[in-house]
């Protein structure tokens, strides 16, 4: 067990001092924060936690159908821990082996990444392609909206006359 002691946090450098160490690589792995009489805060680092989570591993490790799940998994666990933990955990990780499967990790992410970017090009080009026929029925639809109402202009002003001539023509 590893334990860090801080002077209490009175000013921003305190707390970013304060945040820097939670997230320091040896001691923000596992941190318990602690409040101690005379010190503000106590961060506690349990090295011990990794054979408690070693049957954890070992049982999700064993319950992973495909290789490539595995590969995940030992990838996490190695980028997560240092290799001495790694192996706490049951789990074997020799570097050459975790270089090609960091390679072949990144090109599977890589190429999930295009096609993603593949979908979202061909969902903007069908979405495009709906607006632009959208606005084109709008716009017909406001050229036929002005026609017809330019026509029932005429035809209102057409009956005015027939109705002043009815009245001129009774008179």
């Amino acid at each position: 067990m590893h334990m860090k002691c801080i002077p209490d946090i009175k000013n921003n450098t305190d707390v970013n001092e304060f945040r820097d160490i939670i997230l320091h690589p040896v001691y923000g792995v596992c941190v318990h924060v602690v409040k101690v009489p005379g010190y503000n805060r106590l961060l506690v680092y349990d090295n011990h936690e990794l054979s408690i989570k070693a049957k954890i591993v070992q049982g999700l490790f064993k319950t992973m159908t495909s290789e490539w799940d595995r590969n995940c998994l030992k990838f996490m666990l190695s980028i997560t821990f240092k290799q001495s933990d790694v192996k706490k955990l049951g789990i074997d990780v020799n570097h050459t082996a975790n270089q090609k499967m960091i390679d072949r990790i990144k090109n599977v992410i890589e190429e999930v990444q295009n096609v993603d970017l593949a979908v979202e090009d061909l969902l903007n080009l069908h979405l495009r392609t709906k607006e632009s026929k959208l606005v084109e029925i709008i716009d017909t639809l406001k050229t036929l909206c002005q026609s017809l109402a330019y026509q029932m202009l005429e035809h209102k002003n057409e009956l005015i006359k027939l109705s002043q001539r009815k009245i001129m023509s009774k008179m």
